[in-house]
Protein backbone atom coordinates (compact mmCIF):
# COMPACT_ATOMS: atom_id res chain seq x y z
CA UNK A 1 0.00 0.00 0.00
CA UNK A 2 2.77 2.42 0.88
CA UNK A 3 4.45 1.62 -2.39
CA UNK A 4 1.24 2.45 -4.30
CA UNK A 5 0.91 5.78 -2.53
CA UNK A 6 4.53 6.61 -3.41
CA UNK A 7 3.95 5.84 -7.08
CA UNK A 8 0.82 7.97 -7.17
CA UNK A 9 2.63 10.84 -5.47
CA UNK A 10 5.51 10.75 -7.93
CA UNK A 11 3.10 10.63 -10.89
CA UNK A 12 1.14 13.62 -9.58
CA UNK A 13 4.37 15.58 -9.02
CA UNK A 14 5.51 14.85 -12.57
CA UNK A 15 2.18 16.01 -13.96
CA UNK A 16 2.32 19.21 -11.91
CA UNK A 17 5.90 19.87 -13.01
CA UNK A 18 4.97 19.41 -16.68
CA UNK A 19 2.03 21.82 -16.33
CA UNK A 20 4.25 24.46 -14.70
CA UNK A 21 6.82 24.13 -17.45
CA UNK A 22 4.10 24.65 -20.08
CA UNK A 23 2.82 27.72 -18.23
CA UNK A 24 6.31 29.13 -17.92
CA UNK A 25 6.98 28.50 -21.62
CA UNK A 26 3.70 30.19 -22.56
CA UNK A 27 4.60 33.17 -20.37
CA UNK A 28 8.03 33.34 -21.98
CA UNK A 29 6.51 33.21 -25.46
CA UNK A 30 4.06 35.99 -24.55
CA UNK A 31 6.84 38.09 -23.06
CA UNK A 32 9.03 37.52 -26.12
CA UNK A 33 6.15 38.54 -28.44
CA UNK A 34 5.46 41.62 -26.31
CA UNK A 35 9.13 42.64 -26.35
CA UNK A 36 9.23 42.12 -30.11
CA UNK A 37 6.14 44.34 -30.54
CA UNK A 38 7.68 47.02 -28.31
CA UNK A 39 10.95 46.94 -30.21
CA UNK A 40 9.11 47.18 -33.53
CA UNK A 41 7.01 50.02 -32.18
CA UNK A 42 10.10 51.76 -30.88
CA UNK A 43 11.77 51.51 -34.29
CA UNK A 44 8.67 52.95 -36.00
CA UNK A 45 8.59 55.84 -33.54
CA UNK A 46 12.23 56.65 -34.21
CA UNK A 47 11.62 56.50 -37.96
CA UNK A 48 8.69 58.90 -37.64
CA UNK A 49 10.72 61.25 -35.44
CA UNK A 50 13.47 61.32 -38.07
CA UNK A 51 10.86 62.04 -40.80
CA UNK A 52 9.29 64.84 -38.74
CA UNK A 53 12.71 66.37 -38.07
CA UNK A 54 13.58 66.15 -41.77
CA UNK A 55 10.28 67.86 -42.68
CA UNK A 56 11.11 70.83 -40.43
CA UNK A 57 14.69 70.95 -41.66
CA UNK A 58 13.53 71.04 -45.30
CA UNK A 59 11.11 73.82 -44.42
CA UNK A 60 13.89 75.91 -42.89
CA UNK A 61 16.23 75.48 -45.86
CA UNK A 62 13.48 76.29 -48.42
CA UNK A 63 13.31 72.83 -49.92
CA UNK A 64 9.87 72.79 -51.58
CA UNK A 65 7.42 69.91 -51.77
CA UNK A 66 6.98 68.69 -55.34
CA UNK A 67 4.56 65.80 -54.79
CA UNK A 68 2.55 64.01 -52.09
CA UNK A 69 1.57 60.37 -52.72
CA UNK A 70 -0.86 58.65 -50.33
CA UNK A 71 0.09 55.17 -49.08
CA UNK A 72 -2.91 52.83 -49.16
CA UNK A 73 -3.85 49.48 -47.72
CA UNK A 74 -6.93 48.62 -49.72
CA UNK A 75 -9.13 51.72 -49.59
CA UNK A 76 -7.60 53.06 -46.37
CA UNK A 77 -4.85 55.71 -46.43
CA UNK A 78 -2.18 54.63 -43.95
CA UNK A 79 0.39 57.37 -44.63
CA UNK A 80 2.01 59.68 -47.14
CA UNK A 81 5.18 59.72 -49.22
CA UNK A 82 6.50 63.32 -49.42
CA UNK A 83 8.83 64.38 -52.26
CA UNK A 84 11.05 67.50 -52.27
CA UNK A 85 12.94 69.53 -54.87
CA UNK A 86 16.37 68.58 -53.47
CA UNK A 87 16.13 66.23 -50.47
CA UNK A 88 15.26 62.54 -50.41
CA UNK A 89 11.57 61.70 -49.91
CA UNK A 90 10.21 60.96 -46.44
CA UNK A 91 7.37 58.73 -45.28
CA UNK A 92 4.79 59.80 -42.70
CA UNK A 93 2.54 57.05 -41.36
CA UNK A 94 -0.90 57.26 -39.81
CA UNK A 95 -1.88 55.34 -36.68
CA UNK A 96 -3.58 55.71 -33.30
CA UNK A 97 -2.20 57.10 -30.09
CA UNK A 98 -1.89 54.06 -27.83
CA UNK A 99 -0.44 54.96 -24.50
CA UNK A 100 2.85 56.09 -26.01
CA UNK A 101 4.52 59.47 -25.44
CA UNK A 102 3.76 61.38 -28.64
CA UNK A 103 6.58 63.50 -30.02
CA UNK A 104 5.76 66.57 -32.04
CA UNK A 105 6.99 70.04 -32.93
CA UNK A 106 5.57 73.47 -32.20
CA UNK A 107 6.60 76.97 -33.16
CA UNK A 108 7.57 79.22 -30.26
CA UNK A 109 7.42 83.02 -30.11
CA UNK A 110 10.81 83.29 -31.81
CA UNK A 111 9.44 81.59 -34.96
CA UNK A 112 11.55 78.44 -34.46
CA UNK A 113 10.09 74.92 -34.33
CA UNK A 114 11.03 72.95 -31.18
CA UNK A 115 10.39 69.36 -30.10
CA UNK A 116 7.34 68.74 -27.91
CA UNK A 117 6.09 65.68 -26.05
CA UNK A 118 2.52 64.70 -25.16
CA UNK A 119 2.48 62.15 -22.32
CA UNK A 120 -0.25 59.48 -22.03
CA UNK A 121 -3.21 60.75 -20.05
CA UNK A 122 -2.31 64.42 -20.59
CA UNK A 123 -4.13 66.84 -22.92
CA UNK A 124 -1.44 69.49 -23.39
CA UNK A 125 1.89 68.96 -25.11
CA UNK A 126 4.95 70.57 -23.58
CA UNK A 127 8.31 71.60 -24.96
CA UNK A 128 11.07 69.05 -24.50
CA UNK A 129 14.01 70.39 -22.48
CA UNK A 130 17.60 69.18 -22.46
CA UNK A 131 19.75 68.73 -19.36
CA UNK A 132 20.33 72.49 -19.27
CA UNK A 133 16.61 73.34 -19.33
CA UNK A 134 16.75 74.56 -22.94
CA UNK A 135 14.21 73.84 -25.68
CA UNK A 136 15.54 71.63 -28.47
CA UNK A 137 15.20 72.93 -32.08
CA UNK A 138 13.55 70.34 -34.30
CA UNK A 139 16.13 70.86 -37.05
CA UNK A 140 19.11 70.58 -34.71
CA UNK A 141 18.66 67.16 -33.13
CA UNK A 142 16.18 64.29 -33.25
CA UNK A 143 15.10 62.44 -30.09
CA UNK A 144 15.65 58.69 -29.97
CA UNK A 145 13.48 56.20 -28.04
CA UNK A 146 14.31 52.89 -26.44
CA UNK A 147 12.54 50.44 -24.11
CA UNK A 148 14.36 49.18 -21.04
CA UNK A 149 12.93 47.11 -18.18
CA UNK A 150 9.41 47.73 -19.54
CA UNK A 151 9.71 51.54 -19.59
CA UNK A 152 10.04 54.16 -22.33
CA UNK A 153 13.32 56.06 -22.35
CA UNK A 154 14.29 58.98 -24.59
CA UNK A 155 17.58 60.74 -25.33
CA UNK A 156 18.13 64.18 -26.84
CA UNK A 157 21.92 64.14 -26.85
CA UNK A 158 22.75 61.12 -28.98
CA UNK A 159 22.49 58.56 -26.15
CA UNK A 160 24.67 60.19 -23.49
CA UNK A 161 21.71 60.60 -21.13
CA UNK A 162 18.28 58.96 -21.10
CA UNK A 163 15.00 60.09 -19.50
CA UNK A 164 12.34 57.70 -18.21
CA UNK A 165 8.96 58.51 -19.83
CA UNK A 166 6.80 55.86 -18.20
CA UNK A 167 5.67 52.28 -18.62
CA UNK A 168 5.68 50.89 -22.15
CA UNK A 169 2.71 49.13 -23.75
CA UNK A 170 2.54 47.29 -27.03
CA UNK A 171 -0.89 48.39 -28.23
CA UNK A 172 -1.32 48.92 -31.96
CA UNK A 173 0.17 51.89 -33.72
CA UNK A 174 1.38 55.36 -32.95
CA UNK A 175 1.34 58.54 -35.00
CA UNK A 176 2.45 62.16 -34.68
CA UNK A 177 0.13 63.35 -37.47
CA UNK A 178 -3.63 63.67 -37.24
CA UNK A 179 -4.19 65.08 -40.75
CA UNK A 180 -2.39 65.94 -43.99
CA UNK A 181 -4.22 68.48 -46.17
CA UNK A 182 -3.06 69.09 -49.73
CA UNK A 183 -3.39 72.44 -51.54
CA UNK A 184 -1.89 73.58 -54.82
CA UNK A 185 0.45 76.10 -53.18
CA UNK A 186 1.10 74.48 -49.80
CA UNK A 187 0.64 71.34 -47.68
CA UNK A 188 -0.78 71.50 -44.12
CA UNK A 189 0.52 68.91 -41.63
CA UNK A 190 -1.57 68.81 -38.45
CA UNK A 191 0.12 67.07 -35.52
CA UNK A 192 -1.54 65.19 -32.67
CA UNK A 193 -0.35 67.94 -30.31
CA UNK A 194 -2.40 70.48 -32.25
CA UNK A 195 0.52 72.16 -34.05
CA UNK A 196 0.16 72.89 -37.76
CA UNK A 197 3.14 72.94 -40.14
CA UNK A 198 2.56 74.77 -43.45
CA UNK A 199 5.09 73.78 -46.11
CA UNK A 200 5.07 75.62 -49.48
CA UNK A 201 5.03 73.63 -52.69
CA UNK A 202 7.26 74.14 -55.71
CA UNK A 203 4.16 75.35 -57.59
CA UNK A 204 3.84 78.34 -55.25
CA UNK A 205 7.49 79.30 -55.78
CA UNK A 206 7.08 79.05 -59.56
CA UNK A 207 4.08 81.40 -59.37
CA UNK A 208 6.08 83.95 -57.37
CA UNK A 209 9.05 83.86 -59.76
CA UNK A 210 6.70 84.13 -62.74
CA UNK A 211 5.03 87.16 -61.15
CA UNK A 212 8.45 88.79 -60.67
CA UNK A 213 9.47 87.98 -64.24
CA UNK A 214 6.30 89.54 -65.69
CA UNK A 215 6.55 92.56 -63.40
CA UNK A 216 10.17 93.16 -64.35
CA UNK A 217 9.44 92.88 -68.07
CA UNK A 218 6.67 95.47 -67.65
CA UNK A 219 8.94 97.70 -65.55
CA UNK A 220 11.67 97.56 -68.19
CA UNK A 221 9.19 98.35 -70.96
CA UNK A 222 7.64 101.19 -69.00
CA UNK A 223 11.06 102.69 -68.21
CA UNK A 224 11.64 103.07 -71.96
CA UNK A 225 8.07 104.26 -72.53
CA UNK A 226 8.41 106.95 -69.86
CA UNK A 227 11.41 108.38 -71.69
CA UNK A 228 9.60 108.19 -75.02
CA UNK A 229 6.58 110.05 -73.62
CA UNK A 230 8.86 112.96 -72.73
CA UNK A 231 9.70 113.14 -76.46
CA UNK A 232 6.00 113.48 -77.37
CA UNK A 233 5.63 110.18 -79.21
CA UNK A 234 2.38 108.70 -80.45
CA UNK A 235 1.02 105.18 -80.49
CA UNK A 236 0.72 103.88 -84.04
CA UNK A 237 -0.75 100.48 -83.28
CA UNK A 238 -1.28 97.85 -80.60
CA UNK A 239 -1.39 94.09 -81.18
CA UNK A 240 -2.24 91.21 -78.80
CA UNK A 241 0.47 88.76 -77.74
CA UNK A 242 -1.06 85.29 -78.02
CA UNK A 243 0.34 82.15 -76.42
CA UNK A 244 -1.46 78.83 -76.35
CA UNK A 245 -4.63 80.39 -77.69
CA UNK A 246 -4.80 82.97 -74.86
CA UNK A 247 -3.95 86.67 -74.95
CA UNK A 248 -1.14 87.11 -72.41
CA UNK A 249 -0.38 90.76 -73.15
CA UNK A 250 -0.04 93.43 -75.81
CA UNK A 251 2.73 94.98 -77.91
CA UNK A 252 2.60 98.73 -78.32
CA UNK A 253 4.05 100.30 -81.49
CA UNK A 254 5.16 103.94 -81.22
CA UNK A 255 5.70 106.72 -83.74
CA UNK A 256 9.47 106.69 -83.08
CA UNK A 257 9.70 103.17 -84.52
CA UNK A 258 10.06 101.43 -81.13
CA UNK A 259 7.72 98.78 -79.74
CA UNK A 260 7.21 97.58 -76.17
CA UNK A 261 5.46 94.52 -74.76
CA UNK A 262 3.25 94.68 -71.67
CA UNK A 263 2.05 91.45 -70.08
CA UNK A 264 -1.07 90.63 -68.10
CA UNK A 265 -0.73 90.30 -64.34
CA UNK A 266 -0.59 86.99 -62.46
CA UNK A 267 -2.54 85.84 -59.43
CA UNK A 268 -0.25 86.77 -56.54
CA UNK A 269 -0.26 89.42 -53.85
CA UNK A 270 2.70 91.17 -55.47
CA UNK A 271 2.70 94.91 -54.77
CA UNK A 272 1.85 96.92 -57.88
CA UNK A 273 4.83 98.93 -59.07
CA UNK A 274 3.40 101.71 -61.21
CA UNK A 275 4.25 105.22 -62.32
CA UNK A 276 2.63 108.65 -62.16
CA UNK A 277 3.33 112.32 -62.66
CA UNK A 278 3.48 114.44 -59.50
CA UNK A 279 0.13 116.28 -59.27
CA UNK A 280 1.70 118.82 -56.92
CA UNK A 281 4.12 119.89 -59.66
CA UNK A 282 2.12 120.26 -62.93
CA UNK A 283 5.10 121.67 -64.80
CA UNK A 284 7.08 118.46 -64.23
CA UNK A 285 6.20 116.06 -67.04
CA UNK A 286 8.40 113.25 -65.70
CA UNK A 287 6.94 110.00 -64.41
CA UNK A 288 7.95 108.66 -60.99
CA UNK A 289 7.71 105.09 -59.67
CA UNK A 290 4.84 104.32 -57.32
CA UNK A 291 3.91 101.30 -55.19
CA UNK A 292 0.53 100.00 -54.10
CA UNK A 293 0.25 97.05 -51.72
CA UNK A 294 -2.57 94.51 -51.75
CA UNK A 295 -5.37 96.00 -49.66
CA UNK A 296 -4.27 99.62 -50.14
CA UNK A 297 -6.81 101.97 -51.70
CA UNK A 298 -4.19 104.18 -53.36
CA UNK A 299 -0.54 104.25 -54.28
CA UNK A 300 2.43 105.92 -52.61
CA UNK A 301 5.74 107.08 -54.06
CA UNK A 302 8.58 104.57 -54.25
CA UNK A 303 11.52 106.31 -52.55
CA UNK A 304 15.28 105.83 -52.71
CA UNK A 305 17.55 105.58 -49.67
CA UNK A 306 17.51 109.40 -49.43
CA UNK A 307 13.74 109.55 -49.33
CA UNK A 308 13.47 111.01 -52.85
CA UNK A 309 11.04 109.98 -55.60
CA UNK A 310 12.58 107.81 -58.33
CA UNK A 311 12.11 108.84 -61.95
CA UNK A 312 10.64 106.09 -64.09
CA UNK A 313 12.68 107.05 -67.15
CA UNK A 314 15.86 105.84 -65.37
CA UNK A 315 17.57 109.20 -65.93
CA UNK A 316 18.84 108.86 -62.34
CA UNK A 317 20.35 105.47 -63.22
CA UNK A 318 17.95 103.66 -60.89
CA UNK A 319 16.21 100.86 -62.73
CA UNK A 320 13.63 99.11 -60.53
CA UNK A 321 13.64 95.30 -60.19
CA UNK A 322 11.10 93.22 -58.21
CA UNK A 323 12.11 89.96 -56.53
CA UNK A 324 11.39 87.70 -53.55
CA UNK A 325 13.80 86.89 -50.73
CA UNK A 326 13.72 84.15 -48.08
CA UNK A 327 13.55 85.17 -44.44
CA UNK A 328 13.19 83.25 -41.18
CA UNK A 329 12.85 79.52 -40.57
CA UNK A 330 9.34 78.89 -41.91
CA UNK A 331 10.09 78.59 -45.63
CA UNK A 332 8.49 81.97 -46.36
CA UNK A 333 9.47 84.47 -49.03
CA UNK A 334 8.98 88.22 -48.85
CA UNK A 335 8.72 90.88 -51.58
CA UNK A 336 11.84 92.92 -52.22
CA UNK A 337 13.02 95.52 -54.71
CA UNK A 338 16.41 96.62 -55.97
CA UNK A 339 17.44 99.92 -57.52
CA UNK A 340 20.00 100.00 -60.31
CA UNK A 341 22.86 97.64 -59.48
CA UNK A 342 22.13 97.70 -55.74
CA UNK A 343 21.25 94.72 -53.55
CA UNK A 344 17.54 93.87 -53.09
CA UNK A 345 15.85 95.37 -50.05
CA UNK A 346 12.72 94.11 -48.33
CA UNK A 347 9.61 96.14 -49.07
CA UNK A 348 7.94 97.35 -45.87
CA UNK A 349 4.23 98.01 -45.41
CA UNK A 350 3.44 99.79 -42.14
CA UNK A 351 6.93 98.84 -40.97
CA UNK A 352 6.55 95.08 -41.63
CA UNK A 353 7.94 92.86 -44.37
CA UNK A 354 5.33 91.80 -46.93
CA UNK A 355 5.02 88.03 -47.25
CA UNK A 356 4.91 86.84 -50.86
CA UNK A 357 1.83 84.74 -51.47
CA UNK A 358 0.59 82.91 -54.54
CA UNK A 359 -2.97 83.05 -53.25
CA UNK A 360 -5.26 85.27 -55.33
CA UNK A 361 -5.81 88.72 -53.75
CA UNK A 362 -8.75 91.05 -54.35
CA UNK A 363 -8.59 93.47 -57.25
CA UNK A 364 -5.98 91.62 -59.25
CA UNK A 365 -5.09 93.33 -62.53
CA UNK A 366 -5.61 90.87 -65.38
CA UNK A 367 -5.38 93.15 -68.42
CA UNK A 368 -2.29 95.17 -69.29
CA UNK A 369 -3.79 97.62 -71.78
CA UNK A 370 -7.04 98.95 -73.19
CA UNK A 371 -8.04 101.37 -75.95
CA UNK A 372 -10.47 104.23 -75.53
CA UNK A 373 -11.18 107.18 -77.82
CA UNK A 374 -7.86 108.34 -79.26
CA UNK A 375 -5.68 106.97 -76.47
CA UNK A 376 -4.17 103.68 -75.38
CA UNK A 377 -4.15 103.06 -71.62
CA UNK A 378 -1.41 101.06 -69.88
CA UNK A 379 -3.06 99.68 -66.75
CA UNK A 380 -0.77 99.63 -63.70
CA UNK A 381 -3.42 98.76 -61.10
CA UNK A 382 -7.20 98.77 -60.88
CA UNK A 383 -7.08 102.54 -60.22
CA UNK A 384 -3.86 103.69 -61.85
CA UNK A 385 -2.94 103.99 -65.51
CA UNK A 386 -0.79 105.85 -68.00
CA UNK A 387 -2.09 106.74 -71.44
CA UNK A 388 -0.31 107.13 -74.78
CA UNK A 389 -2.04 109.26 -77.42
CA UNK A 390 -2.75 107.56 -80.71
CA UNK A 391 -1.02 109.06 -83.71
CA UNK A 392 -3.24 111.69 -85.36
CA UNK A 393 -4.70 110.67 -88.73
CA UNK A 394 -2.91 111.90 -91.83
CA UNK A 395 -4.96 114.61 -93.51
CA UNK A 396 -4.17 115.75 -97.04
CA UNK A 397 -5.44 118.86 -98.87
CA UNK A 398 -4.77 120.27 -102.36
CA UNK A 399 -4.58 123.67 -103.96
CA UNK A 400 -6.13 124.43 -107.39
CA UNK A 401 -6.42 123.13 -109.98
CA UNK A 402 -7.39 120.06 -107.93
CA UNK A 403 -11.08 120.17 -107.01
CA UNK A 404 -12.82 117.37 -105.09
CA UNK A 405 -9.85 115.09 -105.75
CA UNK A 406 -10.20 115.61 -109.51
CA UNK A 407 -7.92 117.30 -112.01
CA UNK A 408 -8.53 118.09 -115.73
CA UNK A 409 -5.84 118.28 -118.42
CA UNK A 410 -5.21 117.79 -122.15
CA UNK A 411 -2.92 115.38 -123.92
CA UNK A 412 0.81 116.21 -123.68
CA UNK A 413 0.11 118.79 -120.96
CA UNK A 414 1.99 119.44 -117.72
CA UNK A 415 0.07 120.57 -114.63
CA UNK A 416 1.41 121.44 -111.17
CA UNK A 417 -0.37 121.80 -107.82
CA UNK A 418 0.54 121.94 -104.11
CA UNK A 419 -0.26 119.09 -101.67
CA UNK A 420 -0.50 119.98 -97.97
CA UNK A 421 -0.10 117.58 -94.99
CA UNK A 422 -0.84 119.57 -91.77
CA UNK A 423 0.65 116.89 -89.45
CA UNK A 424 3.82 116.61 -91.52
CA UNK A 425 7.25 116.26 -89.92
CA UNK A 426 10.75 115.89 -91.35
CA UNK A 427 10.14 112.13 -91.38
CA UNK A 428 7.12 112.39 -93.73
CA UNK A 429 7.52 111.31 -97.34
CA UNK A 430 5.20 111.61 -100.37
CA UNK A 431 5.36 109.31 -103.38
CA UNK A 432 3.19 109.90 -106.50
CA UNK A 433 2.31 106.83 -108.60
CA UNK A 434 0.91 107.43 -112.12
CA UNK A 435 -0.40 104.99 -114.73
CA UNK A 436 -1.47 104.80 -118.40
CA UNK A 437 1.62 106.66 -119.63
CA UNK A 438 1.26 109.60 -117.20
CA UNK A 439 4.36 110.86 -115.43
CA UNK A 440 4.38 112.49 -111.95
CA UNK A 441 7.00 113.82 -109.57
CA UNK A 442 6.88 115.39 -106.05
CA UNK A 443 9.22 118.10 -104.81
CA UNK A 444 9.27 119.00 -101.11
CA UNK A 445 8.56 122.61 -100.23
CA UNK A 446 8.80 122.15 -96.45
CA UNK A 447 7.89 119.51 -93.83
CA UNK A 448 4.20 119.90 -94.59
CA UNK A 449 3.99 120.71 -98.34
CA UNK A 450 4.98 119.26 -101.73
CA UNK A 451 4.63 120.45 -105.32
CA UNK A 452 3.19 117.71 -107.52
CA UNK A 453 3.91 117.94 -111.25
CA UNK A 454 1.93 115.71 -113.65
CA UNK A 455 2.52 115.25 -117.40
CA UNK A 456 -0.03 113.50 -119.60
CA UNK A 457 0.89 111.34 -122.62
CA UNK A 458 0.12 112.35 -126.19
CA UNK A 459 -2.24 109.39 -126.42
CA UNK A 460 -4.57 110.78 -123.73
CA UNK A 461 -7.88 110.68 -125.59
CA UNK A 462 -10.80 113.05 -125.05
CA UNK A 463 -13.04 110.40 -123.48
CA UNK A 464 -10.28 108.73 -121.43
CA UNK A 465 -9.62 108.96 -117.65
CA UNK A 466 -6.75 107.94 -115.43
CA UNK A 467 -5.72 107.92 -111.77
CA UNK A 468 -2.87 109.39 -109.75
CA UNK A 469 -2.17 107.73 -106.39
CA UNK A 470 -0.33 109.72 -103.72
CA UNK A 471 1.26 107.61 -100.94
CA UNK A 472 1.93 109.67 -97.80
CA UNK A 473 4.15 107.99 -95.15
CA UNK A 474 4.68 109.34 -91.64
CA UNK A 475 8.02 107.57 -91.41
CA UNK A 476 6.73 105.72 -88.32
CA UNK A 477 4.62 103.05 -89.98
CA UNK A 478 1.49 105.03 -90.84
CA UNK A 479 0.68 105.28 -94.56
CA UNK A 480 -2.23 107.00 -96.24
CA UNK A 481 -3.12 106.69 -99.91
CA UNK A 482 -5.03 109.48 -101.69
CA UNK A 483 -6.36 108.85 -105.20
CA UNK A 484 -6.89 111.69 -107.68
CA UNK A 485 -8.98 111.17 -110.81
CA UNK A 486 -7.54 112.66 -114.01
CA UNK A 487 -10.16 113.83 -116.55
CA UNK A 488 -9.70 115.10 -120.12
CA UNK A 489 -10.60 118.75 -120.53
Amino acid sequence: MKRLVLILSLTLAALLASSCLDTIQNDLNTLEHRISNLEEKCAKINDQIDALGQLVENLEKYDFITKVDPIREGTRITGYRIYFTHSDPITLMNGTDAGTPVMGVAKDDDGVYYWTVLYPGESQAQFVLNNYGQKIPASAASPEFKIENGYWFVTYDGGETWQNLGKATADDGVTFFSNVEQHEDYILFTLVNGSVIKVPTWTSYEKLTQACDIANKNLEAFTALAQALLDKVYANDIQPIVEGGSTIGYRLYLSNGESYAFYNGTATNAPVLGSARDPKNPSDESFYWTIQYSGQSTYTWLLDDKGQKIRADASQGLYVHLTVLPYGSEGKYYWAVSYGDGEPEFLLYEGEKVEASAEVPDGIVTMAVKMEDNRIFILLSDKQYVYVPLAPPIEVTFDAPVVANKISMNASETVSFVCHVPSGTPQYELLPIARNGFYAVANRIDDKSWTITVTSPSTFAATATSQLNLLVSSGTGIIKTVTLTILHK
